[in-house]
């Protein structure tokens, strides 16, 4: 998360080249302003220098910070806005800012408000001659106007085209509209810009700054929700989404403590599932090769090499802790089931038709920490794991579709706390058996 600090100046790179944003001279704007139409009904008086708060441009020393963006339209401007020596008069307000020193190939292509409220003013930066693989469009210079009349100065560079996993990657057709929103519903604007339409889909991307503290600090995460929708109703983000040709709409809400925007996933609608059978089906989604279908009645036999995570972690009834394990004098966990019931599970669940032939696939003694075999002795399944427990990804449910008795179920895959490494899809039915439900298929 990168923070662009009042009163801070940085350097930063562009290309090979890299340049300092400097004060060339600090410039103090005071405007005499204008007299108000007979409609206000009365003249605005000047701000003394000393009231006001020097205000310098924070810039990013980053290598996301590398590169320019798409050729823009102009944003409208007001009748009464002049440029000189950088120095922006908005017509209504004193912004206090420096002066812009721009590096020779660079040029201020529009300057204006952002919003009708004017408490937002925006200066665009165009290179003169768009390089190759950059857009012309390399870097904007914000300038927000707090409760507090002072002013929180943002700047916004693009990564070029060689970089498109970059954040704040321009997609096609762009045209960096920027607008104030308050997109984390704590009542205070945010700074929203369109970086044009990705995918197949030609979904709208934007990438966000977010107001914390009199700071506007960049959330990448919000570049993931495809055509954001604020329902400030529900103190939400919506985001239309396909699935399997459904089309549905997702939540997502701004996270605080993760300082990110993050699915909502207590919103999905279960379908009558419940919490075990949802937890029972999300081992087989993490640790079963897909795509898997038990039509042939022997899936789990044929991929026995790979099934010591899944046979470990499935939570099969009759499963208990072993206290009495002596086979090893290492701190070990060890959990066993009888075989009659993990042979039940095996065939009333997961649709294998011959579950001796998994067993005869497995060894017959302890052969260390995580591992599954079969002990003859006592006709057990055990399974081993370390002191320290047994590390694997977690799930959650993004989505439950109902048809009659079968279900699908959509588990995003974690492999750390935020990153989705995987989806699948769970089709399991109901079923006379006693978990309720076997699985048909993961894709």
């Amino acid at each position: 998360m990168i923070k662009w600090n009042r009163g801070t100046v940085l350097s930063f790179h562009m290309g090979e080249k890299e340049f300092f944003m400097k004060k060339r001279s600090l410039i103090f704007l005071t405007l005499t302003m204008l007299a108000l139409s007979s409609c206000k009904g009365s003249n605005v008086s000047d701000i003394p220098v000393d009231e006001r708060e020097e205000q310098d441009v924070a810039v990013a020393d980053s290598e996301e910070d590398d590169t320019g963006a798409d050729s823009p339209e102009d944003i409208d401007e007001t009748d009464e806005s002049e440029t000189s020596g950088g120095m922006f008069n908005t017509g209504n307000h004193v912004i206090d800012s420096m002066s812009i020193d721009l590096p020779d190939d660079r040029e201020i292509e529009s300057h204006g408000w952002v919003d009708d409220d004017e408490r937002c003013y925006r200066v665009r930066i165009d290179y003169k001659e768009q390089p190759e693989n950059a857009y012309k469009h390399v870097e904007d210079f914000f300038y927000y106007i707090d409760d507090d009349e002072s002013v929180i100065s943002v700047y916004v560079s693009y990564p070029d085209k060689d970089y498109p996993d970059s954040p704040r990657y321009v997609h096609d057709a762009c045209d960096f509209d920027a607008k104030l929103e308050d997109i984390t519903f704590d009542g205070h604007d945010d700074i929203v810009i369109s970086l044009g339409h990705a995918g197949s889909h030609g979904d709208e991307v934007y990438c966000a700054y977010v107001y914390e503290l009199g700071e506007f600090v960049y959330h990448h995460s919000f570049e993931f929700i495809p055509n954001p929708e604020v329902d400030a109703v529900n103190k939400r983000i919506l985001s239309p989404a396909t699935y399997n040709g459904v089309e549905m709409i997702e939540s997502y809400r701004y996270n605080s403590t993760q300082n990110s925007f993050i699915y909502d996933y207590s919103s999905v609608d279960m379908q009558g599932l419940d919490a075990d059978a949802v937890g029972f089906f999300e081992e087989a989604a993490i640790y079963l090769d897909k795509p898997f279908s038990n039509e042939s009645g022997d899936a789990l036999t044929s991929r026995a090499a790979g099934l010591t995570d899944f046979l470990f972690m499935t939570c099969f009834e009759g499963k208990e802790v072993v206290t009495d394990f002596e086979e090893t004098t290492v701190l070990c966990t060890q959990c066993r089931i009888s075989y009659d019931d993990w042979a039940y599970a095996i065939k009333e669940v997961f649709g294998e038709e011959n579950p001796e032939n998994l067993r005869d696939a497995l060894g017959t003694e302890y052969n260390g920490e995580f591992d599954v075999f079969y002990n003859p002795d006592d006709d057990c399944i055990y399974t081993c794991a370390g002191a320290l427990g047994w590390g694997y990804e977690s799930t959650n449910v993004r989505h439950v579709w109902k048809d009659g008795d079968t279900y699908v179920v959509l588990y995003d895959i974690f492999i750390e706390p935020g990153i989705i490494m995987e989806q699948a899809y769970v089709t399991i039915e109901e079923a006379d058996n006693d978990y309720g439900y076997r699985l048909i298929s993961i894709e």
